[in-house]
C-alpha cells in the first residue's frame, strides 16, 4: 500500500499539452480516485511545466488543493526530483507511487532514479496522436484506445 501517491499532470490527469484540441478537462475517474483515497493517502502532482502554468491548470480543473511540484524541482537531466516530494511528505520512496504517461520516458526514469514505484498509464489525449508521432513515441508511451478510454477507476482499491 502506497502512503504517498504522486501524479504526473499533462497526459495523465489532463490532456497532453501538445494536443491540438487541448482543453482543461480531467481524465475520467480521477475525482473518484481522489475521493476514494483522500482520507488515508497523501497526494501530490508533479509536472515539468512552469509554476504559473501548472497552478493555473490545477485551479481551472478544481485541483488547486493538491500540492504541486513544477519545473523548479527538475534535475539537470529534466527528471522529476521525486525525492523532494517524498521528503516534504515524510514518506520513504519505497512507500510511494508515481503515476504517469511516461512521455519521453521521463516518468519511469524519474521513479527509478529515486526508488519510487511507478505505474504507467495510457497517455490522455483529446485528439489521436499522428501516425508519425505514434511510431516515434511507441517505445515510451501507451496509446489510449479511443473506443474504450482508460479511467483512473481501474486503480481504485489497488494503491
Amino acid at each position: 500500500m502506497a502512503e504517498l501517491i504522486i501524479f504526473d499532470c499533462y497526459g495523465t490527469i489532463v490532456p497532453a499539452g501538445d494536443d491540438p484540441n487541448f482543453r482543461y478537462a480531467v481524465r475520467q475517474g480521477f475525482h473518484r480516485l481522489l475521493y476514494h483515497y483522500e482520507d488515508d493517502r497523501k497526494m501530490a502532482v508533479f509536472s515539468d511545466a512552469d509554476k504559473r502554468t501548472l497552478d493555473f491548470c490545477l485551479l481551472k480543473v478544481g485541483l488547486g488543493r493538491l500540492d504541486a511540484y513544477n519545473e523548479d524541482h527538475l534535475t539537470l537531466e529534466r527528471l522529476k526530483n521525486l525525492a523532494v516530494v517524498c521528503s516534504d511528505f515524510e514518506v520513504e520512496p519505497s512507500n510511494s507511487v508515481f503515476i504517469g504517461d511516461n512521455y519521453a520516458d521521463r516518468d519511469r526514469l524519474s521513479a527509478e532514479q529515486y526508488g519510487v514505484n511507478f505505474i504507467q498509464i495510457p497517455q490522455y489525449r483529446l485528439t489521436p496522436i499522428s501516425e508519425n508521432d505514434r511510431k516515434h513515441y511507441e517505445k515510451w508511451l501507451i496509446h489510449d484506445d479511443p473506443r474504450k478510454p482508460w479511467s483512473f477507476e481501474e486503480l481504485i482499491g489497488s494503491l
